[in-house]
């Protein structure tokens, strides 16, 4: 084969390459932009750690599975890592560090560009080379630095006290570059505990999503083993023993759609004004308290 159609060859394969990388970058660009975060944990391995089975809870509550192949560090049962997923498609996720992110495209891209850069020296077309060299690097790697900036902006935690009731609680609110994301409350009582989880979303922080964890004592935490014993009861407070239920509440355009148990059953739809307004004030509350 003549030394100029391999030149041309070599340069068509890199030029398909890297555009190929460039539309897999914008795409993944996209996904980063919009994706959900949640902790995972990995319950099993395949082939040793470079193949984990991680698992988490969505959040409207739904358990997803999914194996991380590719490139990361490396993770045994029980290890922990930050993901991303799709919330229109929750097993559509992936650890979010740069290698599980990024490696593939660096790779097959760096690789376009020397097929490029073969083909453009052995056909001396120095100039041309140079600008489609450039081109291809920008288009591959733009997509990239585009999508590295949301996944990469800061988010900011703090938690204060509650002061609600005789036991109180603590209100802690997560920020993304200023904008109030997350609020995750703990409040306590003599015959329970309720944690809280509120989604928002837009420059408004709109309510999407709020999780209730309610967790019932069997007895009352001042209940220990002497005070069962001097109302002749063979039961004193353990924690263990309590009950815990989770109700998710759906919201849109500031009401209450839907509000479900474990069971997925919907719960009565005539009181979710009710509830919808009452949860809407505590948020108002609490927005007003990180605002002191």
């Amino acid at each position: 084969m003549p030394r100029k159609t391999i030149a041309i060859l070599f340069l068509a394969v890199g030029t398909v390459v890297v555009l190929g990388v460039a539309l897999s970058a914008a795409g993944r660009h996209r996904f980063v932009q919009h994706a959900q975060r949640a902790e995972a944990v990995v319950v099993q391995v395949y082939s040793g750690p470079f193949h984990p089975e991680f698992e988490f809870e969505t959040a409207a509550g739904e358990r997803i599975r999914f194996i991380q192949n590719g490139f990361h560090k490396g993770y045994g049962v029980g290890a922990k890592a930050e993901v991303l997923y799709d919330a229109n498609d929750p097993a559509n996720a992936v650890v979010d560090g740069f290698g599980a992110l990024w490696a593939f495209h660096l790779i097959f891209g760096t690789l376009g560009l020397v097929f490029m850069a073969v083909g453009g020296v052995q056909l001396k077309y120095s100039r041309f080379f140079m600008l489609a060299a450039a081109l291809a690097f920008t288009s591959c790697l733009a997509p990239k630095h585009a999508a590295e900036g949301p996944a990469m902006r800061r988010i900011d935690s703090f938690t204060t006290d509650l002061e609600i009731g005789g036991e109180g609680g603590t209100a802690t609110f997560h920020t993304k570059d200023g904008a109030l994301i997350r609020i995750e409350t703990l409040h306590y009582g003599e015959t329970f505990r309720s944690e809280r989880d509120y989604r928002l979303e837009g420059e408004d922080g709109g309510l999407t999503y709020m999780l209730e964890r309610l967790h019932r004592y069997n007895r009352p935490i001042y209940y220990d083993a002497a005070v069962a014993r001097e109302n002749q009861d063979e039961e004193a407070f353990d924690e263990g023993k309590g009950t815990v239920m989770r109700y998710h509440h759906h919201f849109e355009n500031g009401k209450l759609v839907r509000r479900s148990d474990d069971t997925g059953d919907p719960e009565d739809e005539t009181q979710y004004e009710r509830i919808g307004e009452a949860i809407l004030e505590e948020l108002e509350a609490l927005k007003a308290m990180r605002g002191r």
